[in-house]
């Protein structure tokens, strides 16, 4: 799996409200006539952690599991309620081990191991079995791609047959609009004129 950070932000909101008095020692008389309400208050947080996940999706989802037991510890006996939470970003900061190192790191192990034969065989047929589905997979991942591009070549040689065609068929019809052989005599008017 890779490692993913997240990065995000949420607010902090309290309602602060003093809790007291005004006294002046030297002052005679001295008396406090404030009359507090409380006022609310939000701040914006920033945070990022790491999670391991398969995919960005997963990484995301991973992350809001997690963030559901964001608090805040407050070190001034304020209350503060965490809200907002919003994931900003989340980027690939490691990648997984390569199928091919993990299976060789894997044969290695197995090979340094004081197994029973049958389980050194059973352990063997297994990697043997994934480095033969990875080659499959590798020749059919270059089948396809060149099925694909012999699709899309063959795309665009219809695509250039159907204007060709087109433009036949545009010709086609011009010519059937021009008459065909000499053309008819123009009628005389043998008729003498007063």
């Amino acid at each position: 799996m890779a490692t993913w950070r997240i990065d995000g932000t949420c607010n902090i909101g309290a309602t602060i409200e003093p809790d007291g008095r005004l006294e002046c020692g030297s002052a005679d008389s001295f008396d406090d006539s404030s009359n507090y309400w409380g006022e609310d208050v939000n701040l914006e947080g920033r945070f990022d952690f790491e999670v391991e996940a398969r995919n960005e999706q997963a990484a995301r989802e991973k992350a809001d599991e997690v963030l559901g037991d964001l608090i805040f510890y407050s070190n001034d006996n304020i209350e503060w309620e965490v809200s907002d939470v919003n994931i900003e970003e989340v980027e690939r900061v490691s990648e997984p081990m390569p199928l091919a190192t993990a299976l060789e790191t894997l044969r290695e192990w197995v090979e340094g191991q004081d197994l029973e034969e049958s389980l050194q065989e059973a352990c063997e047929s297994v990697l043997d079995s994934i480095e033969d589905l990875v080659a499959r997979n590798e020749t059919q991942t270059a089948i396809i791609s060149a099925l694909r591009a012999e699709v899309q070549s063959l795309r665009d040689e219809v695509a250039t047959a159907n204007g060709l065609r087109a433009v036949a068929e545009d010709a086609l019809v011009k010519a059937s609009e021009t008459p065909f052989g000499p053309e008819a005599p123009k009628e005389v008017n043998d008729e003498p004129t007063a």
